[in-house]
This record gives C-alpha cells, structure tokens and sequence, in this order.
C-alpha cells in the first residue's frame, strides 16, 4: 500500500516541479501534493458537477491568457462545459474565443469548469491548459476528474467552503468530527482512506476511526474497507488533541480506490483550538463584528468593542495555511480597524480577535 501511494504523490505531482511557467493555477485544496490532479465529486443527480480553479500571475509582465481544453477521457451520457473570462462555450468548444489579462500579482476566480451527469456514473477527465497568449510556453495545466461515483459531505463544525469544514473546541479536549462516504453507485466501493497535515501546532496529535478500526497519531493509511451499494457510510471518525496548544492545525484526508487511482475524494478540516483563558465576564461584554464589506477588495473593517479589564486587544489575519498576513495592536477600547487587505493574494482568510494573548473570536473573510 506505502508503495501505491507514493507512485501516486509522484504521478501528482511531477508536472508542477519542472514548470516554470509565471501562470499559477490553484484551487480550494492547493496547491497541495495532488498538484496538477484535482478531482471534484458529486452525484449522478446533480445538475452540475463544478470545478473552480484560480489563476495568479506571479511573473513581473501582464498577460493574456486563454483556456484550451483536452477532454481525456469522457462518461457517455455526460456533458462538458466551461467557462472563462465574462462568457460560457459551448460543449464542442476547446480553446476560449476570449482571454482574460492579468497584471502582475493579478489573479482571478474567472474560470470554471463543467460536467452534467445527466443520471450517469464515472470519472471523466479533462485537461485544461491556461496559455499566454503572446508566449505559447508559459503556460499552466491542470487535470481535473469529475466522479460522481462517490462523495464526500461533513456536518460537524462550520463550513468553510464546500470541501473544507472547521470544528472548534477546547485547547484542553479532543474535537471530533465525522466524515460521511455517499457511494452512489450500485457496486461496492472499497476504499482506504489516508490523511496529509497541512499545517500541524506543536505537540498536537490526530487520530481516527474507519469502519469501527481505531488509527492511532503515527498511522496515516487505514485498511481496505467495502462500503455496500448506493449506501452513505458515517464510519469514518477523526479526532484532534492540541495539548494545551492554543491555535488552528489543518488535515486533507483522502479517500482512495487503490486500484484506481483517479478515483478519490479530498476534505480538508482545520481544528481550531481554543484557550479557557478568557473568563464569561470578558467575552459577554466584547464586541467584535462581522466584517464589512465581506467579500473585500480594497479593505475591510471591524468595530469592535472591548471591557476595560482587558490590557491588549489584538487583530490577527491568517491565510488558509495558517500564516499571519497581518496583524495589529487596537489602540482603544471601542472603535474601527480598518485593513487594507489590497496587497492580499485573493481567497479565503481567517481574522482573529485576540484578548490578553487569548482568541477571543475567528471569523472567515473573502478577498477578492
């Protein structure tokens, strides 16, 4: 098995280390080690199954891009759209008729990518290739699946975006959440099911259960488990201990057919974990409000109010990978920050209200 998914890391990732390409493309769970495999999973019932990918200029010239698409290999029955730069093609279409221009530092969310089961089960894979126009070899590709064999869903914490969920709980308790496996299909489906850290707080420790088998912190690839026929499988529990370590360590667990390596399923959870440090009294009479405008462009702003017992107030903004991007002292004990979020790659960040060196409150902003 150690040997399977390490022929699969390198599959994944090989194409993405020798790029050099200043068109970067990413995606909900990216980059990761599935770089430049991504695989979007629904249901033969859904009207759509919808791949969002990014793309970032990170070079020091502006360029026009265009979408080329290779369709490798397609389910019959199904329907492949995409769509790029303000317009929609049609199926038969495989490189844009527009192109998008991005500055330098520039990115855009313009691209989507689409399949209709029409009521159909399988993998269909598609290669999409964004291409400056004016330099055919800077380029990047992407290889998408589309499987509506099976799907993942999570309802424990709060939903992040569709594929990432974050459950909250005590620095001094384990947090628990609970993966469901929809198979779809009328066959059995046999998994295994393997986690990655992403990013990890020092001396914490995760474990889990599949199909009723504990894996202790240490294993990171479960046994072989069946999953019966267009049956939801809620076997698959995980668990977090921080130890005492106040902060948000993030997890991609990866369910795989091993003897199909394009069919699996990504959920990325991040645990975050909070101090008792700060007593009722603090946090019944703190204010913190959402953020506006959310999505933000240019800057966002938080009121905020804050008791008088409290000696420092800090705002703290993290990036999906946990890095700090920005951080303040506040200077009062009421008021507005004001964030000027212009210089932020565009995404999914976290902004954290901290008390006397204790999170008081983290809520999810959108930069566009």
């Amino acid at each position: 098995m150690r040997k399977i998914l390490l022929l699969l890391a390198v599959f994944l990732t090989s194409a993405a280390l020798f790029s050099q390409s200043t068109i970067m493309t990413t995606w909900e769970f990216g980059p990761t080690v599935y770089s430049p495999v991504i695989t979007f999973n629904g249901a033969p019932g859904d009207m759509e199954i919808i791949s969002h990918i990014k793309v970032i200029n990170t070079g020091a010239d502006s360029v026009k891009i265009r979408v080329a698409r290779e369709v490798i290999c397609q389910v019959e029955n199904t329907i492949l759209t995409f769509c790029w730069a303000d317009a929609c093609f049609l199926p038969g279409t495989d490189t844009s008729a527009n192109f998008a221009i991005l500055e330098p530092g520039e990115s855009t969310d313009g691209f989507s990518g689409h399949l209709s089961p029409n009521g159909s089960m399988g993998i269909s894979t598609v290669k999409y290739t964004f291409f400056d126009m004016d330099n055919p070899d800077n380029y990047s590709e992407v290889l998408v699946n589309y499987n509506s064999l099976f799907s993942l869903s999570c309802e424990s914490g709060d939903s992040v975006s569709m594929n990432t969920r974050m459950l909250n709980g005590n620095v001094d308790d384990s947090i628990h959440g609970v993966i469901k496996v929809h198979n779809h299909a009328a066959a059995p489906l046999n998994l295994i099911a393997f986690k990655q850290a992403v990013f990890l707080m020092p001396n914490s420790t995760n474990w889990f259960f599949f199909d009723g088998v504990e894996y202790a912190f240490g294993t990171d690839t479960s046994g072989l488990v069946t999953i019966a026929p267009t049956t939801t499988d809620e076997s698959f529990e995980m668990f977090y201990d921080a130890d005492g370590n106040e902060g948000i360590s993030q997890m991609v667990y990866v369910f795989l057919d091993p003897t199909n390596a394009g069919n699996f399923a990504l959920y990325w959870i991040h645990f975050n974990a909070e101090t008792t440090g700060i007593s009722n009294y603090v946090l019944d009479n703190t204010s913190f409000s959402a953020a506006y405008p959310n999505p933000a462009e240019s800057f966002v702003s938080f009121d905020y109010e804050i008791p008088t017992v409290v000696s420092r107030a800090e705002i703290l903004i993290t990036n999906l990978l946990g890095a700090v991007v920005y951080e303040s002292t506040l200077s009062g004990l009421n008021g507005t920050e004001r964030i000027n979020v212009s210089n932020l790659t565009g995404g999914i960040y976290f902004a954290t209200l901290k008390l006397d060196n204790h999170i008081a409150t983290t809520q999810k902003i959108l930069v566009h």
